[in-house]
């Protein structure tokens, strides 16, 4: 296997498997976790704060190590399918209308600037 197997490009149904495997990895890591720091029963029967400490250091380490994977399989996807090489986009959807009155309108500002 090697390296070549974490910086090769990959396609979409590759990404596909690999971003569903990685979501049921994480989930069982995560059952792990409470399986084996204070078990389902101490999770059902203890009150938040102190005691659930082990737990919520263990699910930060491996949800951090999963962050980390997704990353990475992310940026192969990326750039395989020749995106850029850092992208930040804002949170909102691509064509924002937002709640007020506007008489113009979108044709009318058209006008006044052309």
């Amino acid at each position: 296997m090697g390296w070549h197997m974490f910086t090769s490009n990959i396609g979409r149904l590759r990404f596909f498997f690999y971003s569903f495997g990685l979501f049921i990895a994480e989930a069982v890591a995560i059952v792990l976790c409470i399986a084996v720091t204070i078990g389902f029963a101490g999770l059902i029967n203890s009150m938040p704060g102190s005691s659930r400490q082990g737990l919520a250091g263990a699910a930060l380490i491996v949800s951090l190590l999963f962050v980390a994977l997704r990353g990475n399989i992310a940026w192969r996807r990326s750039r395989d399918a020749n995106g850029s090489g850092w992208r930040l986009e804002p949170a909102r959807p691509r064509h924002f209308r937002p709640l007020v009155h506007d008489p113009v309108g979108e044709a009318g500002r058209r006008q006044q600037y052309q």
